[in-house]
C-alpha cells in the first residue's frame, strides 16, 4: 500500500481512535517490509551490488518503518527519511554502526586520521601595567629632626641616584658629627706625642665607628669627608637619592618633624617595569617560567612591546577564576606607565608530554629567579648569584621533539565530563564506525590532544558523528552520549539567591527550545540552544563557594555541550538528542540549586521517547507539549515534579510591563469577542494585539529580556495577524489558542501592569478534548472556544496579580538613606584609591545596617529587608576584614548589588534620586555594577586608574516603583 494511500485511510478514523490506528498501520508496515519476521538465508557469495541494494530507510521518529526508497516520506509523519542498513547491525557489537558505502555518501559521513604535530596557540591576555617591586625604595628618616627644606615638593619628578632630596635639622646629628671631630683631634694628638700602639689603635677604632654611625645615619662617604676636611659639625644634613627614577609619594611637608623610620619619599625606577596578566585556568597548560610575551598598550596603538614571563602565581583567584602571571619589561625610555592596560599575545607551540617547543630556550640555562638571564651552560645567575637550571626542567623542548597526537576538533562529541569519537573500523568490507571514549588535553582553535584512547593511523569521524549516534539510537541501541548508568544525582545545595536569579535566562532559553521541538521547528530550535550557550557564560558562578562551585562547574560542561550540539543539529533526530542531553543537565541544575523564574516550573517525563527509554524535560506548564515526538505525539508524557520558584524571577523594567498592557487589553477584548461567538470585533482585536507587540521594545540593557522578548513577539504577532485575517470563529480560535499560549507565557515571566487581576483558565473539551487555555478577566467563566454553546465550560488555574506601585513607609526610608550614606562613602573611598578608608566605611555601612528597625514594614516585606540586610551584613563584614584593595572591591561589587535590588524594592529617602551604574572592564572584563548619586561616572573599582570608566544603567528612585 502507497503511503498516500495509507494516509487517506488514517484521515477517515474518527479522532479519538487516529493515534491507535496510526501505530498499527505503522507496525504491520514495518512487519511487512521487513520481510513478514522471517528472512531467508542469505548466500556468502552475494555480489557486492546486491549487498548495497539491501540498503534502507527509517524515520527518526518512527523507527520501526524500513523502506527502500531513499526519496520517500514517513507514512505517519511525513518526515524525510535517513539511512539504515537492512538487518546488517543486528548482531554486531553495541556500540557498532555498518553501512553501504552509498548510506555514507548521502550521510556525509567524513573521516581524517589521528596524527601526530606539534599544536600552536596564541593565548591572548588583558592586565595592567605595575611597579617593578624590587625596583622601588622608601626614603625614611635615619635619625630624628626637623625638615627645613624638601627640594622635591610634589609626586612625579624625576631624580638621579645621588640627587639631594631634604635638608634635615637634627641636633642628635650635631653630637655626633662633634664627637667624630673630637676623636679625630684627639687621634692626631696622641700620634704627635708617640703613644702607646695599642691605645693609639683603640682611638683609631672609635674614630672609625663614629664614621660608620654617620653612615647608617645617611651620610654618604662624600658628605661625611667634608665634614672631616672642614672640621666643623654642621646640624643640618643633605638626605639623597639612592636611586634613578620617579618620585610616586610624598608623605612629608617642609617643617614637619619625623621621627626615626617616618617615610618621606617612595622612589620608583621605571626603566624596568612589571606587567600583571590573568590568565584564566583553561589557558595554564600552554603558560611557562621564562615565555616571551608580545603587548600592546592602549597608548601606543599598533606598537608591541616585547617581555619575559617571570612569576606565575602559584594561587588561582575563586572570584575570577584566572591565575596572575607576572612579565618584566625593559622600559629605559619610560613610555610605559604604571596603571596602563595592556592587551597581551603568548605564541605557545605544545609538544608531547605537555611541554613547550620553543627553539630559542632549548638546550639553554635560565635564572629561576630572572628569566632574562639565559645562557648556554650551567653557573650562577650574575645578578642574585642563584643557581641556574635547565630549559628543559622549566618544560621546554626543541621543535624536534615528539609530537602529540591530535584530532580535528568537530570529531569530539563533549558529554560533561566525557569525550567520545567515531571511529572507522579498518578491515570491514562495509563502513563500519564504532563509538570510543577517549581522553582529551588541551584545546587549540582546529584541534583536541589526545592522551588516551586513540592510535596514530587510526581515523575519526569528523562529520557527520551525531548522524551516526542518532542512527545508534534509532536501531534501540545504547547512545555514546549517554553516560552508562544514564541517571545522575543532584543532591540540593544551598546558594546565594544571585546565583539562582542569575539562572533564570538561562532556563528561558532552555524553555524557547522545547517549544520549538514542540512545533518540530529545527531553525528555531538551532537558534534557541545558541541564546542558551550565550545564557549559561553569563552565569555568575563567581557567587559560589565549594561544593556548590565544583557541582556547577560539572553541569555547565554538560550544558555547554548539550547547548553546542543543538546549536549545529543537522536534523529534528539530532535536535532532540542534543535536547536530551541538555534537559539532564538543566534538571540537574534545578534540583540541585533551585530556581527563581518567578513562576513553578514542571519535570515532566515521556516513557516512550528513544524506543521507550524514556526521557525527561522542563515545562513552565502543566500541559504536556511533548518536545521529543512534536506534533506526532504532542500529550504524549506526564508531570512529575513541580518546582516553585525562590524568587520573583530577574528584575523586569517597570516601563517594559507597562508597555504590555495595551496588547493584554487587545487580547481580552479578542477573548470577550469569541465568548460572544463575534468575529468582527474579534478580528479589529486581533489587529490591535499585533500592532501592540511589534510597538513594543525590550530594555536594550538586558540582553536576556531582549532574546526572550523577540521570539515571544515574533510567535504572538503571527497568532493575533491570523486572528484579524480569520474568515470564520473556528479559525480565529485556532489562531487565539496560540495567542493565548503566548499571553500566559507573557504574563508568567514578566507580569502585568494593568488596574485589574488576570485570571487563568482551561478548558479540557475544547478542540476535540485536546484542552486549551485564556486569560480574562473576572470571577465568571466565559469561554472563547465553545462560545455561547458552553460558555461555563471550564476551570480557573491561576491569578495574577496587577503590578502596583507600594509605599513603603517614610521612617524606614530614612533608615535606608543611612544605609546609602555609609555605601557612598566606601565607593567614594574606592574612586579615590584609599583602602584604609573604605575598610573603615565597611564597618560603618554594618553597624548601619544593624540599627535598622523593620517594624514599620508589614510583615511579607518585613521578613524581605531581614533577607537582604543580613546578605548585606556578611559582605560588609568580609570587605571591613579585607587585607588589599582588591579584595574590598570584589566584596564591594556583592554589596552594590544586594543594596541596588534592597533600593528597588524599598526606595529610601535621600534628596535626589540614585542611579545604578555598570563597568564592563572591571574583575578582568567581568563587568560590575555600583550604586551612586548623580550621572558622572566615578568608577569604585579601577579608581585614579580609570575613574571614568563606565555608563549609568538606570535610576533608582527615592519611591519603589515595584511590590
Amino acid at each position: 500500500m502507497s503511503p498516500e494511500k495509507t494516509r487517506s485511510l488514517i484521515d477517515r478514523i474518527p479522532g479519538g481512535w487516529k493515534v491507535l490506528a496510526v501505530i498499527g498501520v505503522a507496525f504491520v508496515l514495518g512487519f511487512l517490509l521487513r520481510g513478514g519476521g522471517s528472512e531467508p538465508a542469505q548466500s556468502g557469495a552475494e555480489p557486492a551490488s546486491k549487498a548495497e541494494a539491501a540498503t534502507l530507510y527509517t524515520c527518526s521518529m518512527h523507527p520501526r518503518i524500513r523502506l527502500e526508497n531513499p526519496k520517500a516520506l514517513c507514512p505517519i509523519c511525513g518526515m524525510t527519511l535517513i539511512p539504515v542498513t537492512g538487518g546488517s547491525n543486528d548482531d554486531g557489537p553495541p556500540r557498532q554502526l555498518s553501512m553501504s558505502k552509498n548510506a555514507q555518501a548521502l550521510a556525509e559521513i567524513e573521516t581524517a586520521p589521528v596524527e601526530r604535530r606539534m599544536v600552536i596557540k596564541d593565548v591572548r591576555l588583558f592586565g595592567m601595567i605595575d611597579y617593578d617591586e624590587t625596583r622601588l625604595r622608601t626614603i625614611t628618616a635615619w635619625v630624628p629632626g626637623r625638615l627645613d627644606r624638601l627640594y622635591v615638593d610634589y609626586t612625579g619628578v624625576a631624580v638621579k641616584k645621588g640627587a639631594p632630596m631634604a635638608y634635615m635639622y637634627s641636633p642628635e646629628l650635631l653630637v655626633a658629627q662633634q664627637a667624630l671631630l673630637k676623636a679625630e683631634e684627639a687621634f692626631e694628638e696622641m700620634k704627635a706625642s708617640a703613644a702607646d700602639a695599642r691605645n693609639l689603635k683603640l682611638q683609631q677604632g672609635t674614630v672609625v665607628a663614629l664614621v660608620d654611625r654617620l653612615r647608617l645615619w645617611g651620610l654618604s662617604d662624600d658628605q661625611i669627608e667634608v665634614i672631616r676636611k672642614r672640621k666643623t659639625a654642621s646640624d643640618h644634613m643633605t638626605i639623597l637619592s639612592p636611586i634613578s627614577g620617579i618620585v610616586i609619594h610624598k608623605n612629608s611637608v617642609e617643617g614637619d618633624y619625623v621621627k626615626v623610620g617616618s617615610k618621606i619619599y617612595a622612589i620608583a625606577d621605571l626603566s624596568r617595569i612589571w606587567v600583571y596578566l590573568d590568565a584564566y585556568e583553561s589557558d595554564l597548560s600552554w603558560i611557562r617560567y621564562a615565555q616571551g610575551v608580545q603587548f600592546e598598550a592602549e597608548a601606543y596603538p599598533g606598537e608591541v612591546f616585547k617581555g619575559r614571563i617571570s612569576f606565575i602565581d602559584p594561587f588561582l583567584d575563586k572570584l575570577t577564576r584566572t591565575v596572575k602571571v607576572r612579565v618584566t619589561v625593559d622600559n629605559v625610555d619610560g613610555r610605559l606607565k604604571p596603571g596602563m592596560f595592556v592587551r597581551a599575545r603568548v605564541h605557545s607551540i605544545l609538544a608531547g608530554g605537555g611541554k613547550i617547543a620553543e627553539p630559542f630556550l632549548a638546550g639553554k640555562w635560565i635564572s629561576p629567579v630572572h628569566p632574562e638571564v639565559v645562557t648556554e651552560g650551567p653557573g650562577e645567575c650574575p645578578i642574585c648569584g642563584t643557581p641556574l637550571v635547565s630549559a628543559e626542567s622549566l618544560g621546554y623542548v626543541d621543535t624536534n621533539a615528539t609530537a602529540p597526537l591530535v584530532i580535528p576538533v568537530t570529531a569530539a562529541l563533549l558529554t560533561g565530563k566525557r569525550a567520545l569519537v567515531y571511529v572507522r573500523v579498518p578491515d570491514k568490507d562495509r563502513p563500519t564506525f564504532e563509538g570510543r571514549e577517549v581522553t582529551l588535553g588541551a584545546r587549540t582553535r582546529d584541534h583536541y590532544i589526545i592522551l588516551d584512547g586513540l592510535a596514530e593511523g587510526e581515523r575519526v569521524v569528523v562529520k557527520g558523528n551525531f548522524k551516526i549516534d542518532s542512527a545508534l539510537q534509532i536501531l534501540a541501541r545504547p547512545s555514546m552520549m549517554s553516560p552508562p548508568d544514564g541517571r545522575s544525582t543532584s543532591p540540593k545545595i544551598e546558594v546565594p539567591a544571585g546565583f539562582i536569579s542569575g539562572l533564570s535566562p538561562l532556563i528561558y532559553a532552555y524553555l524557547n527550545v522545547k517549544n520549538a521541538l514542540t512545533a518540530d521547528d529545527l531553525d528555531q530550535s538551532r537558534a534557541a540552544a545558541g541564546a542558551a550557550l550565550n545564557a549559561v557564560n553569563a552565569v555568575e558562578m563567581g557567587l559560589l563557594a565549594s561544593p556548590a562551585h565544583e557541582r556547577w562547574m560539572e553541569l555547565l560542561s554538560e550544558i555547554e555541550a548539550g547547548a553546542s550540539h543543538g546549536s549545529k543539529a543537522p536534523d529534528l533526530a539530532g535536535a532532540r538528542i542534543a535536547f536530551d542531553q541538555l534537559s539532564k543537565a538543566i534538571l540537574a541544575a534545578v534540583r540541585t540549586f533551585g530556581q527563581a523564574t518567578g513562576s513553578d516550573l514542571y519535570e515532566e517525563f515521556c516513557p516512550m521517547a528513544f524506543d521507550n527509554r524514556g526521557a525527561s524535560w522542563l515545562s513552565a506548564t502543566e500541559k504536556i507539549e511533548n518536545p521529543y515526538y512534536g506534533v506526532d505525539m504532542l500529550s504524549c508524557g506526564e508531570v512529575r515534579k513541580t518546582f516553585t520558584s525562590s524568587g520573583r524571577g530577574p528584575q523586569i523594567p517597570m516601563a517594559f510591563r507597562r508597555g504590555l498592557s495595551p496588547f493584554f487589553d487587545a487580547m481580552l477584548s479578542i477573548h470577550e469577542a469569541l465568548a460572544a461567538d463575534d468575529l468582527a470585533p474579534a478580528r479589529a482585536a486581533g489587529g490591535v494585539a499585533a500592532r501592540a507587540l511589534d510597538g513594543q521594545e525590550a530594555d536594550p540593557g538586558a540582553p536576556w529580556l531582549e532574546e526572550i522578548w523577540g521570539r515571544l513577539r515574533s510567535s504572538g504577532s503571527t497568532a493575533a495577524d491570523r486572528i484579524e485575517q480569520a474568515q470564520n470563529l473556528d479559525q480565529a480560535r485556532v489562531a487565539f489558542d496560540r495567542l493565548s499560549r503566548i499571553g500566559i507565557s507573557l504574563i508568567r515571566r514578566f507580569g502585568h501592569a494593568g488596574q485589574e487581576d488576570l485570571r487563568e483558565a482551561f478548558c479540557p473539551m475544547a478542540f476535540d478534548n485536546q484542552g486549551a487555555y485564556w486569560l480574562q478577566r473576572g470571577d465568571q467563566l466565559r469561554n472563547p472556544y465553545l462560545g455561547a454553546a458552553m460558555p461555563g465550560c471550564g476551570e480557573f488555574r491561576k491569578t495574577y496579580e496587577a503590578t502596583r506601585v507600594r509605599a513603603i513607609p517614610e521612617e524606614f526610608r530614612l533608615q535606608i538613606s543611612g544605609v546609602v550614606d555609609a555605601y557612598l562613602k566606601i565607593g567614594k573611598s574606592l574612586h579615590e584609591d584609599e583602602f584604609e578608608a573604605a575598610r573603615l566605611g565597611a564597618s560603618a555601612l554594618h553597624d548601619s545596617l544593624s540599627g535598622i528597625d523593620a517594624g514599620p514594614l508589614e510583615p511579607a516585606l518585613r521578613e524581605a529587608w531581614r533577607g537582604r540586610a543580613a546578605a548585606l551584613r556578611d559582605s560588609a563584614a568580609s570587605m571591613s576584614r579585607a587585607t588589599t584593595i582588591e579584595e574590598v572591591r570584589r566584596h564591594f561589587a556583592l554589596v552594590s548589588d544586594a543594596l541596588a535590588q534592597a533600593l528597588r524594592q524599598f526606595g529610601h529617602a535621600g534628596p535626589d534620586d540614585l542611579v545604578k551604574a555598570h563597568c564592563p572592564m572591571a574583575f578582568a572584563n567581568r563587568g560590575a555594577n555600583w550604586v551612586q548619586r548623580g550621572e558622572e561616572i566615578e568608577n569604585p573599582y579601577f579608581g585614579a586608574a580609570m575613574p571614568r570608566c563606565g555608563e549609568v544603567e538606570s535610576e533608582l528612585p527615592t519611591q519603589p516603583r515595584e511590590e
